[in-house]
């Protein structure tokens, strides 16, 4: 297996259409995206300005959009593909967190993703979803630190009797992107301890 490390500004079309180019001029395909660019912004809706909601669309939501249209362009002729946009439980409620348009981007993402599953799938073209719970990232990492948030906010809402590993959301974008998932498309798939039991 070969890897190449390629730069992308995500919010740039241009850079998106460059990096997908430059992949199959290096690599001849693609048969999975995993899209995975996210941030947020913390601040009061009152506090939040048309530029941080933009901002955090264009990253989260407009990416995946963008990167999507360009490996379909490759995925549709050869009738055959895995793409895998990572939501998150945030996209299915919310919580104390002030993030709106952190919320609304994720939301958009299961939106998105099933929009596009009924697409693409004549194409034989799977679009599934995962939404993480909290997961020791450089986006939660202080969350999960905060004593008060840790124990108010996550702990009562995590079934299972541990927090989560970075590693364990690993199995669940392997599974999507396998044939073992070869007639699940339009899913998403929480890997989130349970939260969303509640």
């Amino acid at each position: 297996m070969r890897a190449i490390p390629l730069e992308c500004d995500v919010t740039k079309e241009d850079d998106i259409v460059k990096l997908v180019k430059t992949t199959v001029d290096n690599l001849g395909t693609v048969d999975v995206l995993v899209n995975n660019a996210g941030m947020y912004i913390v601040k009061p809706l009152l506090e939040q300005t048309l530029k941080d909601w933009h901002k955090v669309m264009d990253v989260n939501l407009t990416s995946a959009f963008l990167a999507t249209r360009e490996v379909a362009k490759v995925m549709i002729p050869k009738n055959f593909g895995s793409i895998i946009n990572i939501s998150s439980t945030f996209g299915f409620g919310g919580t104390k967190f002030p993030e709106v348009s952190y919320y609304a981007s994720k939301g958009g993402m299961v939106a998105m993703t099933k929009a596009l599953a009924v697409e693409l799938g004549e194409h034989n073209i799977r679009v599934n979803a995962i939404a993480p719970g909290f997961f020791p990232t450089a986006m939660s990492i202080n969350a999960i630190r905060d004593k008060k948030i840790s124990s108010t906010m996550i702990k009562p809402r995590t079934a299972l009797p541990m927090f989560a590993e970075n590693e364990w959301i690993r199995g669940a974008a392997c599974f999507l992107a396998s044939d073992d998932a070869i007639y699940i498309t339009g899913h998403t798939l929480a890997v989130d301890g349970g939260w969303l039991a509640f």
